[in-house]
């Protein structure tokens, strides 16, 4: 969901954000170094970014410790900590950054609905959604690459499929919403919880049919590409035939997936 007013006035800082797990895989000293060693974040404003301090999401000692690792190294280095913890603000401050960097989901999805260059950090749920609806940016980077991903985020014209996913996302819930209240406002009172739980039994049904087809839909790209890995690693003809063998398989197994 987007709203209109978020994201015209385009500023010139990069968030980056990073989670607890993340910090502990590369070190807090590397990473440290990865930003002073980025000529996109020595060039401009930096912002540390929490996209959530749960446990074991993002932790502001860790970016306490990277400010002043950054900061010894270059005492001018323009790097912050970002406090933001309205929801709100936050989605303004993804929308209006002139780059995202992060291992968030949410922060991919929010800065992909905006146009805004963005990179990503290795992890399986944001690979997985990144394969399916944003290709294009930057992903499945690690701390030595951001520097080098950043730069070619920046390059890279947005092709606005984001902010058409993010209208419609917006235009369904309107919808529903107008389903409920139509729903609730009809009959007898005491029905009324039945026909709100109805109602989002049936989007919750919907939405469930729509991923388990892009699922399907992954997979028999992965079974495709396996097949003809599988047929290209010998020119034997045992091995052609195997790989023949493995994409019926596949296709079959698909056939199942989709019915």
């Amino acid at each position: 969901m987007t709203r209109p007013d978020a994201g015209n006035d385009r500023g010139d800082y990069v968030l980056l954000q990073a989670s607890i797990a993340h910090l502990k895989k590369y070190g807090i000293p590397e990473f440290a170094r990865a930003i002073i060693e980025s000529d996109v974040l020595r060039e401009n404003p930096v912002r540390l970014f929490t996209a959530g301090t749960a446990p074991g999401h993002d932790s502001f000692e860790m970016y306490e410790q990277i400010l002043e690792l950054v900061k010894q190294a270059d005492p001018e280095r323009r790097i912050t900590i970002s406090h933001t913890i309205d929801p709100w603000e936050r989605v303004d401050e993804i929308a209006q950054a002139k780059l995202w960097i992060g291992s968030s989901l949410h922060g991919r999805i929010i800065s992909c609905a905006y146009g805004v260059p963005r990179v990503s950090f290795a992890k399986r749920k944001v690979d997985d959604y990144i394969r399916t609806w944003d290709e294009e940016m930057p992903w499945g980077i690690d701390h030595l690459r951001m520097g080098s991903a950043a730069a070619h985020a920046l390059t890279l014209e947005d092709d606005g499929r984001g902010a058409a996913y993010g209208i419609r996302a917006h235009e369904n819930i309107q919808r529903v919403a107008e389903h409920v209240r139509a729903w609730a406002n009809t009959g007898a009172p005491d029905d009324r919880l039945e026909r709100i739980l109805d109602a989002r039994n049936l989007q919750w049904s919907r939405m469930t049919l729509e991923i388990s087809k892009v699922d399907a839909l992954r997979k028999a790209d992965e079974a495709a590409k396996a097949a003809a890995k599988a047929a290209r690693a010998s020119s034997s003809a045992g091995f052609v035939s195997r790989g023949r063998n493995l994409s019926a398989r596949a296709l079959r197994k698909i056939a199942r997936l989709i019915e």
